[in-house]
């Protein structure tokens, strides 16, 4: 049981710090993030703070950085500036989005 609860943790620092990365440089770039969230499913436990969504969700296997914007109907449904969302940046800032989650793995 140990083994298991000790394995859960790990994973989940492991996705909590690739968020991370994807949540801090979409930040740093101007991109609006909606919800920051670790694990999947039903949430457990959510507070907000300014424009984004802290969450803890039910299956902790995973997570998600919802940066606004991420396709075109998105950033019209969700009423996003356009000069905040994804599909509006630079394709340097989106790339330096996309990698960060892998390079704080890395540097993890």
């Amino acid at each position: 049981m140990i083994t298991l609860l000790a394995t859960v943790f790990v994973f989940a620092v492991i996705v909590l710090i690739h968020e991370w990365g994807h949540y801090i440089t979409a930040k740093w770039t101007g991109m609006r993030v909606d919800e920051f969230a670790i694990g999947f499913g039903p949430k457990l436990w959510s507070v907000r703070k300014g424009e984004t969504e802290y969450s803890v969700r039910v299956v902790p296997l995973g997570g998600f950085t919802a940066i606004a914007g991420m396709t075109q109907e998105d950033t019209e449904t969700a009423q996003v500036p356009i000069e905040r969302a994804i599909v509006s940046q630079s394709a340097p800032k989106r790339f330096l989005v996309i990698v960060a989650g892998a390079m704080m793995n890395f540097i993890l």
